[in-house]
């Protein structure tokens, strides 16, 4: 697993590695100078660099700016701005300032003066996360300079003007093309316009082991390790009943395909007995799903009147799916809200137009997934779109809490989270934003959700594969290329 940390938590976990093991914070900065050193050599190893701007700041990340310095300076044409008065600076950053004097590098306080050099990489060392997207204007006046020279960037914790926690950034933030982040990934830099400015981002280790570093957040990922071992090998003294049986609820006359992806997506996950319920078989449905066709009322839907038959169905099932392609009428969302009451005690995946039946009053329990983006979460909790977007991480978890329930909420990154614990999904890419890819996405969460009872570990899984997917295929071909079909093609790759 990845961890994420925010500001405080960082500042927290500083703290504690002082004054809890003893590492003391000359040491940490001595750590970070040192580790980005070689982080910074091994990136500059094929490129011909010879001359190198660090931008210093007067708190702790000015001071790692001036120890790294001190490591560069033998192999490269170091020099140094310094933004800020020396008798603002703490004393580790004092120490390592003072070293670099004594060392003769090229310390300038004059930017005009400085940026009529020539430099091959600029490191930001000025505030770290110290700052959010509200700098002052001098900084900002610094960065919209800075961020017009051509030269290789590298930001040290995170790009100045931009806030760790929600990855809301000013609009003259440093535009790092590397961002070498301290103890442990911050969230800020993989959400919003933290996408945007902090390049490729690196964790730096300042020796103190990850198991320390993972208690004091529960934001985290899945990495493609992680799927070795949480993988459940299956028996081979083992039947298709032992692989769950999915009940999925979806499509409508004019969206059959979404019934015939959902379906096609959860037995190629490797479902053991899968009961599409729909008002027509589509072509391209497999012939290993089981199809349950009900006449259609006037709007082409699945109807009340059958509640029962229906019920029948999925009471046979371990995991039921409602949503895909089933429209909004009345009728339908009636029937959709007498299958959710009736499937209370059943692992349940609501997507799609079964959210509809979802608002800021429904009361569910943790063996519900929720699978909305963010237009449809802004219905269900009556919030607006643009505070969602600028908030995710809390606000869904906030209600997770407050519906009891389990949320994943679409977009980039997706957030996955009880209420309690979060996973962040960072596979994916845009060729995602297709017609159907949600609807594959809830057919593979059926079938590992019948797999695994952890509903949000069975979330993060789902997203991972189902990004992951998406990444491969754009290895060898175009974003543009993805589809829904292609993705569930891909599944053939994945153990799950």
């Amino acid at each position: 697993m990845k961890y994420y940390l925010n500001k405080q938590q960082s500042y927290d976990l500083d703290k504690f590695a002082i004054e809890n093991i003893g590492i003391s914070g000359q040491i940490l900065m001595e750590n970070a100078a040192y580790s980005t050193f070689n982080k910074i050599m091994q990136l500059t190893e094929t490129q011909n660099v010879k001359c190198i701007l660090i931008l210093c700041g007067t708190g702790n990340n000015g001071g790692d700016g001036f120890a790294l310095g001190r490591y560069l300076s033998n192999d490269f044409n170091v020099t140094i701005y310094f933004n800020g008065n020396v008798e603002k600076m703490s004393n580790e950053t004092l120490n390592n300032y003072n070293i670099a004097k004594n060392l003769d590098i090229n310390i300038i306080n004059d930017l005009d003066e400085v940026l009529k050099n020539k430099y091959d990489v600029i490191i930001e060392s000025l505030v770290g996360i110290g700052a959010d997207e509200n700098i002052n204007d001098n900084l900002q006046e610094l960065l919209n300079k800075i961020n017009k020279y051509q030269a290789i960037k590298i930001a040290i914790d995170s790009p100045a003007g931009l806030n760790v926690d929600n990855g809301i950034a000013n609009v003259n933030c440093f535009i790092a093309d590397y961002t070498f982040t301290m103890f442990s990934e911050k969230i800020g830099l993989f959400i919003n316009d933290g996408l945007k400015y902090a390049g490729k981002v690196i964790k730096v280790n300042l020796s103190l082991p990850n198991r320390y570093i993972n208690q004091f957040t529960k934001i985290k990922s899945i990495e493609s390790i992680d799927l070795l071992n949480i993988y459940k090998k299956r028996d081979k003294n083992s039947s298709k009943f032992d692989f769950g049986r999915i009940g999925i609820i979806a499509g409508s006359k004019d969206m059959l395909g979404a019934g015939a992806l959902t379906a096609n997506a959860a037995i190629s996950s490797g479902a053991g007995l899968v009961h599409l319920i729909s008002t027509d078989r589509h072509s391209a449905l497999l012939p290993e799903v089981i199809c349950h066709t009900f006449p259609q009322n006037d709007y082409g839907t699945l109807s009340l009147k059958n509640l029962n038959e229906i019920l029948e169905i999925i009471d046979k099932c371990d995991v039921i799916a409602i949503g895909p392609g089933i429209s909004n009428n009345r009728d339908i969302l009636n029937l959709s809200i007498k299958i959710i009451e009736h499937c209370e005690n059943k692992k349940i995946i609501i997507d799609a137009d079964a959210l509809k039946c979802i608002d800021a009053n429904s009361k569910l329990n943790k063996n519900f997934i929720l699978t909305p983006h963010i237009g449809e979460f802004a219905n269900i909790i009556c919030e607006d779109r643009t505070k969602i977007q600028e908030n995710r991480i809390n606000l869904t978890r906030d209600w997770a809490i407050k519906l009891d329930c389990n949320i994943i909420l679409k977009g980039y990154p997706t957030i996955i989270t009880d209420g309690y614990d979060i996973y962040l999904n960072l596979t994916g890419n845009a060729g995602l934003a297709t017609a159907g890819s949600g609807d594959v996405l809830t057919g593979i969460l059926s079938a590992v959700y019948s797999r695994y009872e952890d509903p949000i570990l069975a979330s993060a899984i789902a997203t991972y594969i189902h990004g992951k997917i998406a990444d491969d295929f754009t290895k060898n071909y175009s974003q543009s290329g993805l589809s829904a079909s292609k993705i569930i093609d891909g599944l053939k790759n994945y153990e799950i």
